[in-house]
């Protein structure tokens, strides 16, 4: 077994220019029954040494040392570099799981690529840059996060997500990122057994093998943050949660994947009381039973006949399903909208007359108006063609349909246009236009009432999501 009591791994120079092949010597008395190898080379970055180059390369033997020439272009720009490992293999076929194969992980094997005039440093030198790169480093990851002002509390937090497959332990500013297992299907199993058992049926074979599939279905990782500043448990808990979502977003886009935090823990640095929050699914769906309540095998094999031959139902069942799903409260208008717009532009409703939900065909100075490609004039008839001759009136929600669809409209276009709803900020959410007055008023509204406004208060969102409701309902007679 080689080790770095048995070997020396070192660079012929510490400093190559950009092109140049980087020499890596190894001495030892072992080195002879090796042919191949590969080299990890990492980029000294402010965060973490990122990974940039992983490559494979000839043994060449001398004596009782070997020399391996790694070609560096694709490196790219000039830096520093760190060589994090070599792996020998003792055969031409360059086979990483080839047995006898030896790995080894050198400590601060550093070199630099410099540009064309650059100066060249000395191994000592690049250490010592080094070294002040490990102290930035840990100077920002315990800087903290929150409210940093007199009189804060101090906390440590740590933050558990699931459906987030990281391998690679790293920081990134004040955090770090730690895989750490992964959730299994434990209840799912016993559920299934259970009902097995009460069955008179035999329990599943091997549920160790489903258990484990579980944990891989469901890939965890830890968030840590050394301190956060708050002046209270609760805040403290508001600023790490925030940060996670945000933080889980991003790895949306590098992962494919979305994580979702499904508890975390606060220590208070100087008395050491915790404070843990664990996210349960909650049912929102329908509680009552019974016919009542829509537990109705006629209707149920009805609708469901009708989507498996009607492609277009079969589509809108599953925007309504990913409605439904939606936890982030603009997103949820978005979707419910997208849902009964496209609805609407299958109803061919384009030149035809404009009418008021009790409809009186509506006109102005020019004359009567005719039905344009807009989706808020689309998404109105709908409804009115749909719900008024079921006599619904169009007050059902409170509100006019003839104010809620602009709300729910303009909702739907802040979220695509702009990203979301900033009722703050008068240089987006407008105070000069009525389609943003009006909706910035129900949004106000609903914080005055609630103090927040959130996917299960807002009483305009859930108008949209019954509406949406019926009108799907409507789609399956």
């Amino acid at each position: 077994m080689l080790s770095e009591k048995t070997c020396n791994v070192a660079l012929q120079t510490p400093s190559i220019t950009a092109g140049q092949h980087l020499i890596v010597v190894i001495a030892g008395p072992e080195i002879g029954r090796f042919r191949h190898a590969q080299c990890a080379i990492a980029r000294v970055e402010d965060d973490e040494d990122a990974g940039v180059l992983l490559c494979n390369t000839e043994i060449l033997h001398e004596q009782a040392a070997a020399k391996l020439s790694v070609p560096t272009q694709e490196l790219g720009a000039p830096g520093l570099y760190r060589l994090t490992s070599v792996l020998l293999m003792p055969s031409d076929a360059a086979d990483p799981r080839e047995g006898g194969s030896e790995f080894l992980a050198p400590r601060d094997l550093l070199f630099e690529v410099i540009g064309t005039g650059g100066k060249a440093r000395s191994s000592e030198e690049l250490l010592a840059r080094y070294r002040e790169v490990e102290q930035q480093r840990q100077a920002e990851f315990f800087s903290g996060i929150g409210d940093k002002t007199v009189g804060s509390l101090e906390f440590e937090a740590l933050v558990f997500v699931k459906n987030c497959l990281l391998r690679t332990r790293m920081r990134i500013g004040p955090c770090q990122l730690i895989p750490f297992g992964g959730l299994g299907c434990q209840d799912e199993v016993a559920l299934m057994n259970d009902f097995l058992a009460r069955n008179g049926s035999p329990p599943i074979a091997d549920p160790q093998e489903a258990l484990g599939l579980g944990q891989f279905g469901e890939p965890c990782v830890v968030v840590h943050f050394p301190r956060v500043l708050a002046g209270s448990f609760k805040r403290a808990a508001q600023i790490v949660q925030d940060e996670v979502a945000l933080l889980c977003d991003v790895l949306g886009l590098h992962r494919q994947s979305y994580g979702s935090p499904f508890g975390g823990l606060l220590v208070r640095r100087d008395t050491g009381e915790r404070f843990r929050w664990i996210h349960t699914p909650l049912y929102r769906g329908n509680v009552a039973a019974g016919f009542l309540g829509g537990e109705v095998p006629r209707l149920i094999r009805a609708d469901l006949d009708k989507a498996r031959g009607d492609p277009r139902l079969a589509l809108y069942l599953s925007l309504l399903r990913e409605a439904i799903r939606e936890e982030r409260i603009e997103f949820v208008y978005f979707r419910f909208w997208n849902l009964l717009e496209t609805i609407a532009r299958s109803k061919a409703f384009d030149g035809k007359p404009r009418l008021d939900w009790t409809g009186t065909q509506m006109t102005d100075p020019q004359g009567k108006l005719v039905m344009k490609p807009q989706a808020e004039q689309l998404v109105f008839e709908l409804l009115r063609s749909t719900l008024a001759p079921q006599s619904l009136s169009p007050r059902a929600f409170g509100t006019p349909f003839e104010e809620l669809v602009p709300i729910w409209y303009r909702h739907r276009n802040c979220v695509v246009h702009g990203g979301g709803c900033f009722p703050h900020d008068a240089s987006f959410c407008l105070r000069t236009e009525d389609k943003y007055v009006r909706c910035k008023q129900a949004h106000d509204e609903v914080v005055e009432k609630h103090g927040k406004r959130d996917r299960v208060n807002d009483t305009y969102l859930q108008a949209l999501r019954q509406t949406a409701l019926l009108i799907v309902e409507a789609e399956c007679r």
